[in-house]
């Protein structure tokens, strides 16, 4: 905002404000007054701060993911686009215990899981009469936040990028055939839908069968797995808290 008072706008070259020729070009900037150059010096190393921050709350979660008993099921999660590390932290930490939500068979059925994390539309019903309204919004809230962040990576056609297939490189086959089939089937889905809902309840219909993907996965992995927490992940847990803040 300060740079947008004075004019200047970075080139459209930089794709996000953290790439290195971003900071490059944020570090070369001189102001001709001295009040203007003190601003910015100071909201500068603001931002140098909050990033080795971020980077040592990063390197503290991989740290502890590399010791936990659930890291496969973390591992796994990876390998759904738009699902990175900490999203998949996220996921596990709040679910627990995803052995609760029946079989895949019920899941289909009755869609315990996302009626859980409150993607799932109201309904109101009156003899044969029967009208949907907005989702529910109860159960696990920031579970359905990441669940919706991570839904508009499937706005996009479907297509295994460096970062992705590198993160399914020790997955098995059959975990990797899922999030293939996520991306075919949830991208067909949204661009259905985006033209007749709009695309933000396309984004949320989408969000509601991303959480069965999830759902399938943490049922490949953990067969005969107890998917409880432990008391080595609360640092993790700490820090998910206070980023809520």
């Amino acid at each position: 905002m300060f740079l947008l008072r004075l004019g200047l706008r970075p080139p459209d070259v930089f794709k996000t404000t953290k790439s290195i020729k971003c900071r490059a070009w944020l570090n070369s900037l001189k102001f001709e007054q001295n009040e203007n150059q003190i601003v910015f010096d100071s909201l500068l190393s603001h931002l140098r701060e909050s990033t080795d921050r971020l980077s040592l709350i990063d390197g503290s979660i991989i740290k502890c993911v590399e010791s936990y008993a659930n890291k496969a099921l973390i591992d796994a999660l990876q390998s759904l686009r738009g699902i990175s590390l900490l999203t998949g932290v996220t996921i596990v930490l709040e679910i627990e215990d995803f052995t609760r939500f029946k079989s895949a068979q019920y899941l289909i059925k009755d869609a315990w899981f996302m009626k859980y994390v409150g993607v799932i539309p109201k309904e109101h019903s009156s003899g044969q009469k029967s009208k949907r309204g907005p989702i529910t919004k109860t159960g696990n809230s920031l579970v359905r936040h990441v669940l919706i962040e991570s839904a508009h990576h499937y706005r996009f056609q479907p297509y295994r990028g460096k970062t992705l297939i590198k993160r399914q490189e020790d997955l098995s086959q059959d975990i990797v055939d899922i999030s293939w089939q996520a991306q075919k089937r949830l991208h067909e889905k949204y661009r259905h839908l985006s033209g007749r809902l709009g695309k933000q309840k396309a984004i949320v219909a989408v969000s509601k069968e991303l959480a069965g993907f999830i759902w399938s996965i943490a049922k490949e992995v953990n067969k005969n797995i107890d998917l409880s927490g432990d008391e080595e992940m609360r640092y993790v847990e700490e820090t998910l808290e206070g980023s809520r803040c």
